[in-house]
């Protein structure tokens, strides 16, 4: 659990991180200082504040978007898809 939680916080929450995720310092500091000795909610604080800001901001803006609409009307139409997801790093990982 260590090695996991030290390379979620280095990639997605410290300063740097190569996928930096928006939460506020008191969800850094909180995930920080569970580094040493993990606990298996030491995210949750981390992850309530990005679930509520793609509530209210970036998926609002998503269904609002060309790519959205042009995605639904080729499902609709039965076609394939426009846009094809990229190779992230997760599935390099697998």
């Amino acid at each position: 659990m260590k090695v996991r939680a030290q390379e979620i916080f280095s990639c997605h929450l410290a300063t740097g991180a190569t996928e930096p995720v928006n939460i506020d310092s008191v969800a850094r500091k909180r995930a920080a200082e569970c580094l040493e000795n993990p606990v298996p909610d030491m995210f949750d604080m981390s992850q309530q504040q990005i679930f509520r800001l793609m509530k209210t901001d970036s998926y609002v803006r998503f269904l609002k978007s060309d790519m959205y609409k042009e995605c639904v009307v080729a499902e609709m139409e039965g076609r394939h898809l426009p846009y094809q997801p990229e190779d992230s790093d997760e599935d390099k990982r697998k």
